[in-house]
């Protein structure tokens, strides 16, 4: 487990509240398995059990090594349906205690600076009666996790050395061999000399050259979206690193680590039946992964796929489900001589499972329909497993499924929904091809221009699909395979208003479009000094004021932007800039940063209109709603302001804004903008940036000019794909009784958002990404549909995590 501040974090002890008040009864662990025995279970300390490792002793004693908060727990599971608690040792008070294991040694540390030691040994010889044979502080005062290799002992997240070796070559004498202390490593894995570490403060993997102790490299630092990187762990041929993440929804992820110099993160495993859970710890034996996954008990994976990993085997540990907590599982021991594995959980203690999946396979290709052209990017599902596989560029798949009558179906942009049913067999693989048939489709050629000038470079895409293009020097692009059907087209090039087009798609039949785009008034993306000043009278933030440059990416993008938003450039306003990549480092604390921009005379346009890009990001967990991004303009010089928008939700992604001024302000010769970002609330990470700024004289929501002849609606739902929430925009020409909700790729209801009666003109209408049931929904493809009085009409949505 992570820690803050030398104590419990904040979000372990909200977890612990939050199970507190809604767990009103305790239940026995679920019994509900899945390929999962259990043999034994041990629950005899009144107190909180931590890690566990295990050992077989050459008389053929076999033990399990428990940590708890008093001490150490040596269990003789030998005869493994009658677990027998043999021995307890006591050591220094934490909740953090790991332990490992070499020859007939047990090695115990402790995350908890006191007067106690830091490191025990105890000596195995005798397995029923454990010797202390080493107490120390010496090297160390704590630390959070140890790994051995040969007869090295790596100590990490010591303190103020964030990792220390040790050679055990005796083990009772261990001796000192090199320090690390560039950044903090939370948990480690060493295979070969290079150490895989979990740099849960940096959020990301750390891989390290280990082959000289005295002298450690770093190979690299590889960051991924929504880290909270706390385990690591490698398979038997070190192709590929299993990391886990230590924070709500926090899930596995896998890297391809053959060039240890170049990770690259190829898959990922999301307990979808509790998406909010967190995972603690895991481990790998040969094709498996056994995973502590808090809450929700033992989570084996089988990961012969590496890039798709699937559930095998599952068991339930924890007395209560649906609770996001730090509490259930803790840790996986599955070596044992026996082939029983070994599992701690926090509240219920030792447990003793044989895992057995019992499965079998189906695995095939994915081509177009009356041809030998594989498909990739189709999303392929079974019925009797939670995973969704999308299919790369050869076209294959496969999934792992208990043996029987198993439902599979698949889904691809331009192609017909596919199901079939395929009988699986125990132990065997199944081949099984899947062919899709073509939607009848069109085609969409056109041209962009400005007062009879072509406009290149802008992007053309059709929203919810993958098809997009950039117009050529004529100002020309060409558009194919769109399925038969309305669809919406966005054209955006910086300099010129964001345009939206309703086209109606003719299957073997190719559109023409001829487009005006209306040019900015004022456009500034950043690229050059425009005017901005930076600095209020009454900002008092100590760090993280605002600052023109090339952002530099800090926690992998997922709190400051590695890029800025501009399709060609660099340059964005940003607060602070981390040249170190430490997410602590150049933010905004203890104030506000204030951003205003030059004066902007509006005297002369009929209907204004602002857009920008931006973005905020704030791990205040208590969601504190002083934490923000305010954004206002004036019309007075700033002698006065108007709030568009306060934003506090965290995205890390540009997004963005638009808004009329009209409904604000008066336009007059002295219009300005101000962004605000604060960090008022407690100590927390605060980031916000800006680009791509334009003004223009448009009618707003829509686009410029009226709908298209004959047309009664635009609808225009961005962002999309959708993360966390979307913007809907609706635009209507006349009164309308209006149905607009979320359905699931099976019609099922996801999300009613309106129904009502509205007035001609625009709408903003926001879907929060939640469900039904108030939950956030879970990644995949879902459909806005839209009703105008007995008139349907649907957008293909993609909800991303």
């Amino acid at each position: 487990m992570r820690i803050v501040s030398r104590q419990r974090s904040a979000a372990f002890l909200l977890g612990f509240v939050l199970a507190t008040l809604c767990c009103f009864e305790t239940v026995q662990a679920q019994d509900d398995p899945r390929n999962v025995r259990r043999i034994g279970h041990l629950d005899e300390i009144d107190e909180d059990y931590s890690d566990i490792w295990g050992y077989d002793a050459p008389d053929g004693t076999a033990l399990a090594i428990v940590g708890t908060l008093n001490g150490t727990w040596f269990v003789d599971v030998t005869e493994p349906d009658t677990p027998e608690a043999v021995s307890w040792v006591r050591g220094t008070l934490s909740i953090w205690r790991d332990i490992k294991t070499a020859g007939e040694y047990a090695f115990v540390v402790v995350d908890q600076f006191s007067e106690g030691a830091a490191l025990q040994v105890f000596d195995l010889s005798n397995p029923r009666l454990p010797r202390l044979a080493l107490e120390t502080s010496e090297f160390f005062n704590r630390c959070h996790n140890i790994f051995i290799e040969g007869n090295r002992l790596y100590c990490v997240g010591t303190g103020s050395d964030d990792m220390t070796i040790l050679d055990i070559s005796n083990p009772e004498a261990p001796v000192e061999l090199g320090r690390f202390g560039e950044f903090y490593i939370h948990d480690i894995f060493v295979q070969n000399d290079i150490a895989y570490g979990g740099a849960f403060f940096g959020v990301y993997l750390g891989i390290l050259d280990c082959s000289d102790p005295a002298n450690i490299t770093v190979l690299s630092r590889t960051g991924y979206p929504g880290a909270a990187t706390h385990n690591t762990w490698v398979t038997e041929d070190g192709a590929y690193c299993l990391t886990t993440d230590e924070t709500e929804s926090g899930h596995i992820n896998v890297f391809d680590v053959r060039d240890p110099t170049n990770p690259e993160r190829i898959g990922e495993w999301i307990l979808e039946s509790d998406p909010l859970a967190s995972v603690h710890n895991v481990t790998i034996d040969g094709s498996l992964a056994y995973v502590s996954w808090y809450t929700n008990g033992l989570q084996v994976l089988d990961i012969r796929n590496p890039d798709f990993p699937q559930n095998v085997a599952a068991y339930d540990t924890h007395p209560t489900s649906g609770v996001f907590a730090f509490d259930g599982a803790w840790g996986v021991y599955p070596y044992a001589n026996s082939g029983l594995v070994y599992v701690s959980d926090i509240q219920t203690g030792l447990y003793v499972f044989e895992v057995t999946p019992q499965n079998g396979s189906i695995e095939g290709r994915v081509v177009r329909g009356g041809t030998d052209e594989v498909q990739g990017d189709i999303e392929i599902s079974i019925d009797t497993a939670p995973e969704v596989y999308t299919t790369k560029g050869d076209g294959s798949y496969e999934f792992i499924s208990p043996p029987g009558s198993v439902t599979v179906q698949a889904t691809g942009f331009g192609f017909e929904d596919f199901t079939a049913t395929v009988d699986v067999l125990l132990d065997e693989r199944t081949e099984f091809d899947i062919e899709l048939v073509p939607l009848p489709s069109g085609s969409l050629a056109g041209t962009l221009e400005n007062e009879g000038q072509p406009i290149q470079g802008a992007v053309v895409e059709v929203l919810g699909t993958p098809l997009k293009t950039t117009t050529d020097a004529t100002g020309g692009f060409l558009l194919q395979l769109i399925p038969e059907g309305t669809w919406e087209i966005v054209v955006d090039r910086f300099g010129f208003y964001r345009q939206v087009e309703s086209v109606e798609i003719i299957a073997e039949t190719e559109l023409a479009l001829e487009l005006e785009l209306v040019p900015a008034t004022y456009a500034d993306d950043f690229e050059t000094d425009q005017g901005w000043t930076v600095g209020a009278a009454d900002d008092d933030a100590s760090a993280g004021q605002w600052v023109r440059t090339d952002p530099v990416g800090t926690g992998v993008g997922q709190f400051q932007a590695e890029d800025d938003r501009s399709v060609e450039g660099t340059q964005a306003f940003v607060t602070g800039n981390s040249e170190t990549r430490s997410i602590n480092d150049a933010d905004v604390d203890a104030g506000t940063t204030s951003l205003i921009s030059p004066a902007y005379d509006l005297t002369g346009l009929e209907s204004p209109v602002v857009t920008y890009y931006r973005w905020f990001v704030s791990t205040d967990i208590s969601r504190t709603p002083e934490d923000g991004l305010e954004v206002s303009v004036s019309s007075d010089g700033g002698a006065s302001w108007r709030v568009l928008e306060d934003v506090t939700d965290s995205d890390p992604n540009w997004n963005l804004a638009e808004f009329g001024l009209r409904s604000y302000i008066e336009p007059t010769a002295d219009v300005r903008f101000r962004f605000r970002a604060s960090d008022l609330g407690p100590a927390t990470i605060v980031e916000a940036g800006l680009d791509d700024f334009q003004i223009f004289d448009v009618e707003f929501g829509g686009g410029p000019g009226p709908l298209p002849e004959g047309a009664r609606f635009r609808l225009l739902a961005l962002p999309n794909p959708v993360r966390e929430e979307a913007s809907l925009s609706l635009q209507l020409t006349q009164s309308e009784r209006v149905k607009l909700r979320i359905v699931d790729v099976q019609g099922r209801r996801t999300r009613s958002l309106f129904d009502g009666e509205l007035p001609a003109g625009p709408h903003q209408i926001l879907w929060d990404g939640k469900d039904v049931n108030g939950e956030p929904a879970p990644s995949g493809v879902y459909f806005l549909q839209l009703d105008l009085s007995g008139t349907q009409a649907s957008q293909r949505l993609l909800k991303v995590r």
